[in-house]
């Protein structure tokens, strides 16, 4: 898996440090950055956009991410939530399956003993990969 820590140094807005294991993605930043500033872009608003604000997080507004995040690289692919996240190496033909707070180095693959979890999260990640498909053929556009 990849675990990246980010950091946010913005002492005026956020004077106290906090944890946030929430899982965020760089496609979250523009979306997150125009929040900040109060920048509406009405083309962005027209078109779908990758990524989410992440500001009501860091206020602690809320506490969990309210989509999951899709991830392909070649045949590997991913849909990770805010506790679990699915993968394959090979584009669906094996699946893993893991528990990112229990395990957060992703040692246990729990597909086998959860697998109305692994088919919901299939479905979750089959709905991204199609709409990534429908942008690369510019429906969005």
């Amino acid at each position: 898996g990849v675990r990246v820590p980010g950091l946010l140094v913005w002492p005026e807005r956020f004077p106290e440090p906090r944890v946030i294991t929430t899982p965020c993605v760089t496609s979250d930043y523009l979306p997150t950055v125009l929040d900040f500033l109060g920048v509406k872009v009405p083309a962005l608003e027209r078109r779908p956009v990758d990524g989410l604000s992440l500001v009501p997080l860091l206020e602690g507004r809320v506490l969990k991410r309210p989509s999951a995040i899709g991830f392909q690289s070649g045949k590997q692919q991913a849909w990770t939530g805010n506790r679990y996240k699915l993968y394959t190496p090979d584009a669906g033909r094996t699946w893993e399956l893991y528990d990112l707070l229990d395990d957060p180095a992703e040692r246990r693959n729990l597909a086998q003993d959860e697998p109305d979890r692994v088919q919901s999260m299939q479905a979750g990640l089959q709905d991204w990969l199609n709409s990534c498909r429908s942008s690369d053929e510019g429906a969005d556009y």
